[in-house]
C-alpha cells in the first residue's frame, strides 16, 4: 500500500488544496464584506465576523469555493503522483483535514453548520480531492486513448 503513495504528490497536493481555497475565497470575502457591511469602524469587526458566520450565503459561498480548491489540490496531487490517481488525490486532503481538526478543537469554525456535522465535513474534505484525482485519471485515460494506447 505504501508503494502506491507518492509523498511528493500528497504533500504538494495538500498545500495546493489549502492555497487554492484561500486564493478563491479571499476575493469573495472582500466583496461580501464590502457589499454587506460597507464602511465599518474597527471596533465593529467582531460583530461583522459573527454576522458572516450566521449568513447562509457567506457560508455556502466559502464552502463551494473551498471545495473547488480541494478538487484542484487533488488533481495536482494526482498529476504529480503519476499513478494511483484517486488514492493520491484523496490523500492530498491531509492539510485540510488537519486544519479542520485543529479548528474543531479550537472552536474556530466557519459556521455553525460545519460544527453541527463534522463527519460530513471530513467526508467532503477527503471526497473532493479524491474527485480531483479521478478527474486526473480520466484525463490520463483519454490522452492514452487518443494516442492509440490502452489505458491501464
Amino acid at each position: 500500500m505504501l508503494g502506491k503513495i507518492s509523498w511528493r504528490g500528497v504533500i504538494v497536493g495538500g498545500i495546493v488544496d489549502v492555497g487554492a481555497s484561500w486564493i478563491l475565497e479571499i476575493p469573495f470575502i472582500i466583496i461580501y464584506v464590502i457589499a454587506a457591511f460597507g464602511h465599518t469602524k474597527p471596533d465593529q469587526y467582531q460583530s461583522i465576523t459573527a454576522a458572516m458566520n450566521g449568513d447562509a450565503t457567506f457560508v455556502t459561498g466559502t464552502m463551494v469555493l473551498g471545495g473547488v480548491g480541494s478538487i484542484i489540490g487533488g488533481y495536482v496531487g494526482a498529476w504529480l503522483a503519476g499513478h494511483d490517481e484517486t488514492l493520491n488525490g484523496a490523500l492530498s486532503s491531509w492539510l485540510c483535514v488537519v486544519l479542520g481538526v485543529v479548528g474543531l478543537f479550537l472552536h474556530m469554525s466557519v459556521g455553525a453548520g460545519i460544527l453541527a456535522s463534522p463527519v460530513l465535513m471530513f467526508a467532503v474534505s477527503i471526497g473532493l480531492p479524491a474527485l480531483g484525482g479521478c478527474l486526473r485519471f480520466l484525463r490520463v485515460r483519454a490522452l492514452r486513448s487518443a494516442a492509440g494506447q490502452t489505458a491501464s
